[in-house]
């Protein structure tokens, strides 16, 4: 009886305990969403299933539904909460983090967003489908910084590309032109390495074209997953409006 008695009262503090933790708001930490985001807020305060708060980086507010959320920690990385996992008998966990970022914007609407897969520049899926360029486009209007690098590594990997075949038609013609002006007993002209070697110079340059241009497209995708659906941009100004002996003024600042 007395065994029971205490088990009751070490199930009851903890559940007083986890209540306690969900429900007092948190001065300063980090948030860690399923996709491995990890963001420094200030301000955060539960509410039933979501979690709200400030991104101290963008100065932007956020809501976030509790199942999108891996972890919360305040400034002394204690944990406030963290996601559980489901495991099965034989070990394998169920509740996976998913593909897609379950968000709340503050009008009370639902939105999930989908997470676009990077394979190569000409190759960007969304949930196992290829996108065409126009529509990986489209999805990435929401970040511009995204957009930007992701013209800007297509650009590149275009100019390289052509590198690569116009070189290697100088190298293929050079070598072709050599041999056959080689073999012909009658011809008094000579063979020239010079188209081989701008051939070797085209393709060479191509190599950090290609490279740059991947990477930028690779880190606009990144870049893309990474941004928050509702985030939400607040202006840092300050209205003013004076009245005295001189009249009445006006004054904006940021």
């Amino acid at each position: 009886m007395a065994k029971q008695l205490i088990y009751a009262l070490v199930l009851v503090f903890n559940s007083l305990l986890l209540f306690a933790q969900n429900h007092l708001p948190v001065q300063k930490g980090y948030v860690t969403i399923v996709t491995g985001q990890k963001m420094e807020f200030i301000n955060l305060k539960f509410q039933g299933d979501q979690v709200l708060f400030t991104n101290v980086t963008t100065r932007s507010e956020f809501t976030y539904f509790l199942n999108s959320i891996k972890r919360i920690e305040d400034m002394d990385k204690n944990i406030i909460y963290q996601k559980e996992e489901v495991v099965k008998s034989d070990g394998v966990a169920v509740n996976k983090s998913s593909d897609r970022s379950l968000i709340k914007e503050s009008s009370g609407a639902l939105i999930e967003k989908d997470h676009l897969e990077f394979r190569n520049c000409s190759k960007i899926l969304l949930n196992g489908v290829k996108l065409t360029p126009a529509e990986v486009k489209e999805a990435l209007k929401s970040n511009s910084y995204a957009l930007k690098n992701y013209n800007s590594g297509r650009t590149l990997n275009t100019i390289g590309t052509l590198c690569i075949s116009f070189g290697a038609g100088l190298i293929v013609g050079g070598g072709y032109s050599n041999m056959t002006t080689a073999n012909d007993e009658n011809s008094t002209k000579k063979g020239s390495p010079a188209p081989i070697i701008a051939g070797l110079i085209i393709g060479a340059i191509s190599i950090p074209l290609k490279i740059n241009g991947r990477e930028k497209v690779r880190k606009a995708i990144a870049d893309y997953n990474r941004t928050p659906v509702t985030e939400k941009f607040k202006p840092n100004y300050e209205f003013y409006a004076k009245v005295d002996g001189n009249g009445f003024g006006l004054a904006l600042k940021w």
